[in-house]
């Protein structure tokens, strides 16, 4: 009797920890599944966020395209108006030659031919013809001299009408698009002005060395590279070097749009990349 009980004591013992190691086990495999799901989810969300740039990037090398090859194109349609007007007034000009050497060879063949008429005349009245002819003859080419004169210049002066009419058309785009952010132009360069002379104040109270914070933001700019992964590290170092309570904020932005322009003029440098990483820090430092 004693036995049995023990033995089904011993079963329910068993029993119950058999049903707390199934629980157990259970509940493990919720939280991994819950964790695996909240990784593979954050995983997407990334990939598409990376996507999402990776378009918006693409976007903007396209736009920069298309406006590079709309600007040529324009560019060249200007040169061969030009060139066709050119080819255009030096045919008028050989046209105009031409008739006026016609005219010319015309006259001296019908004076030739009088004189041979009046070859009968008395000697005084050949030396008079002979004269009237030479004088007809300078006449003939003073007067092809002139049309030549008037001709090259009329040439000329179209030429130049033409090419002021291309600047003209080149010159109101571009003061079209100057007048739109001639204002912004002017505000932001005060604006630099301004924080440049109070940084050279600040640099002559100030005790701590300041080289040192505009050394780093060179070296995060020199570093940007054509990978989404690098333009969001180099940003967060810029912003972080801005936030730094021992760097005065206006020294850190003057050398930021110093070390910019100055890495965007090399060719060999990715201003596109750069853009990408001026936006990413003047949407978290609204004052750059």
């Amino acid at each position: 009797m004693k036995i049995t009980f023990k033995l089904s004591v011993l079963i329910d013992e068993q029993e119950e920890i058999r049903n707390k190691i199934s629980a157990l086990e259970t509940d493990l495999s919720e939280k991994y599944t819950s964790a695996l799901t909240q990784v593979v989810r954050y995983r997407e969300a990334r990939c598409e966020m990376d996507r999402k740039f990776d378009t918006q990037y693409q976007q903007k090398i396209a736009e920069a395209l298309d406006n590079h090859l709309t600007t040529v194109q324009r560019d060249h349609e200007l040169r061969s108006q030009i060139e066709e007007r050119r080819i255009r007034s030096d045919a008028a000009y050989e046209e105009a030659k031409r008739k006026e050497k016609a005219s010319h060879e015309e006259k001296l063949r019908q004076e030739k031919a009088k004189a041979e008429s009046e070859a009968g005349l008395d000697e005084a009245k050949r030396a008079a013809l002979e004269a009237e002819r030479r004088a007809t003859k300078e006449a003939a080419e003073r007067l092809a001299s002139e049309t030549s004169t008037r001709v090259v210049a009329r040439v000329a002066q179209e030429d130049a009408g033409l090419q002021m009419n291309a600047n003209a058309g080149t010159s109101s785009k571009v003061l079209w698009a100057a007048e739109s952010a001639l204002n912004f132009e002017q505000a932001r360069l005060h604006k630099f002005k301004e924080v440049d002379e109070r940084n050279q104040a600040l640099r002559l109270t100030y005790n701590k060395d300041l080289s040192s914070y505009e050394k780093l933001i060179k070296r995060s700019i020199n570093q940007i590279r054509r990978s989404t992964k690098v333009v969001s590290e180099k940003a967060c170092e810029i912003v972080k070097i801005f936030h730094d309570p021992h760097c005065p904020q206006s020294v850190g932005m003057a050398a930021f749009a110093k070390k910019v322009l100055s890495y965007c003029i090399s060719p060999d440098n990715d201003a596109f990349a750069c853009a990408y990483v001026i936006v990413l820090v003047t949407s978290q430092v609204k004052h750059v």
